[in-house]
């Protein structure tokens, strides 16, 4: 069986841990690629929690804030150009 995936991190040693995590979990059956219909905040708080223990506080609140804004509750398939310029709009009209 052949299994692909990719991601790109800001530090070495973030991307070596989630390429542990994400063979083991592909190992153990209990990898789940998500699909077109699942919610970017979802994503999100995914994210926020494989990341949480690796970075400091502020990022980790800068991932709630989104997580909890109304912009982010939309199917994965419909973030395109366009929404992440809605997307930074919002964030800057709530400062």
């Amino acid at each position: 069986m052949y299994f692909q995936k990719s991601s790109t991190f800001p530090q070495r040693k973030l991307a070596e841990k989630w390429a542990t995590r994400t063979e083991q979990s592909w190992k153990e059956g209990s990898y789940s690629q998500g699909s077109k219909d699942e919610i970017f905040s979802t994503l999100i708080k995914r994210y926020r929690h494989d990341i949480e223990n690796e970075v400091g506080k502020t990022l980790i609140q800068c991932l709630r804030t989104l997580e909890a804004m109304e912009e982010t509750k939309l199917p994965c398939d419909q973030v395109d150009q366009a929404f992440l310029i809605r997307l930074a709009r919002a964030i800057k009209r709530e400062g």
